[in-house]
């Protein structure tokens, strides 16, 4: 299901919507590719959880993932919504990704005292897009995963297990 959702986010991000609906009609489209899209089509994510809850996943996936394949910024999208639904964690999307200690922040894009302006509007949809696909189709693509770090630094983690690298981003579950 994972890679017909990487098809689906990829044919969108490159073709416009409203030309691809013209072709859908048309062979050789994937069934799975035709069926997600109307699902995209008949539900709207953003009026389930809100719009600031819907911003503040955009916003995560933006700073922390901007430079990642689609893949990438689909595992950090799904470490965001892991975390909604883990008691260690705050219940609420916004919540996860503001979470803080008084000196440490869940997501360092949070709290390192750089503008939180997103500047590139290309990214931003991407952004949009892959937040968007992530609550629509909840899948278990990081196997659990509630926690990640760029493997240029080595984080001295206990009770966690690794389960995934992607490009830079290692991810893991609690054990």
């Amino acid at each position: 299901m994972f890679k017909v959702l990487l098809t689906v986010l990829s044919v969108v991000l490159l073709i416009d919507l409203w030309s691809f609906k013209k072709q859908i009609s048309t062979p050789p489209v994937k069934m799975e590719i035709v069926q997600t899209l109307k699902k995209i089509e008949k539900i709207d994510p953003i009026e389930e959880i809100g719009k600031e809850e819907f911003d503040c996943l955009v916003r995560n996936i933006y700073f922390e993932a901007r430079d990642q394949t689609i893949e990438g910024q689909y595992a950090v999208a799904e470490v965001v919504l892991n975390r909604t639904e883990d008691e260690e964690f705050p219940k609420t999307i916004c919540g996860v990704v503001e979470q803080k200690t008084e000196t440490v922040c869940q997501f360092s894009w949070f709290c390192d005292g750089k503008s939180d302006r997103m500047r590139d509007r290309k990214a931003i949809d991407v952004a949009k897009k892959v937040a968007m696909a992530s609550l629509l189709e909840k899948t278990d693509y990081t196997e659990g995963a509630v926690f990640y770090h760029a493997d240029y630094v080595s984080p001295q983690w206990k009770n966690v297990k690794k389960t995934k690298k992607i490009q830079n981003h290692i991810f893991y579950t609690s054990v």
